[in-house]
């Protein structure tokens, strides 16, 4: 008999106090993306504040209960070497374009305010499951970014997972 238990989350701990390196990170964001405006972002209106401060305040104060504040950390980190090494990053695909945290870290560049998304998308907090960043990077350098994340974090701290599909026969044919 073999009884299944979900594992805790278990992520590095990247710096002595992340929620204070995290909010250091978004206020860097704040000043290049809000106050300054961004590429594809229009400089967000002065009425349009305190919605940006009410959804990042209630997004923080998820990511402090649920203790993700290092996984943000790490993918904005993944995400600033790549774009430092000429590795091309997507605008951030899927839900995580509902976090206003991602959008101020630079890893999305999509505004979920603007665009009306939701963040209980991205991270349910009456679920505790890990998010899932969908980052794509450009294939012909995705071997760097790789690479440098096993000389970062050592090679037995990695792990790649494989995403296999099924044709049908008309996708087959089709194919």
């Amino acid at each position: 008999d073999y009884t299944w238990n979900k594992a805790d989350v278990c992520l590095p701990k990247l710096v002595p106090n992340e929620f204070d390196e995290l909010l250091r990170l978004i206020k860097e964001g704040w000043s290049k993306r809000i106050v300054k405006g961004a590429f594809f972002v229009n400089k967000v209106v002065i009425k349009d504040l305190p919605t940006y401060k009410a959804r990042l305040k209630y997004e923080l104060g998820v990511l402090k209960s649920m203790g993700f504040e290092g996984y943000f950390i790490l993918v904005e980190r993944l995400v600033r070497w790549s774009k430092e090494n000429g590795v091309r990053v997507g605008c951030g695909r899927g839900s995580i374009g509902g976090s206003l945290v991602a959008f101020l870290l630079n890893i999305t560049d999509i505004d979920p305010i603007r665009f009306g998304l939701i963040f209980e998308r991205f991270i349910n907090p009456s679920r505790q499951d890990l998010p899932d960043a969908d980052l794509d990077f450009m294939s012909s350098k995705r071997h760097k970014v790789i690479d440098h994340i096993y000389n970062e974090y050592g090679e037995e701290n990695v792990a790649g997972i494989s995403n296999f599909n099924t044709l049908g026969l008309a996708s087959a044919l089709r194919d």
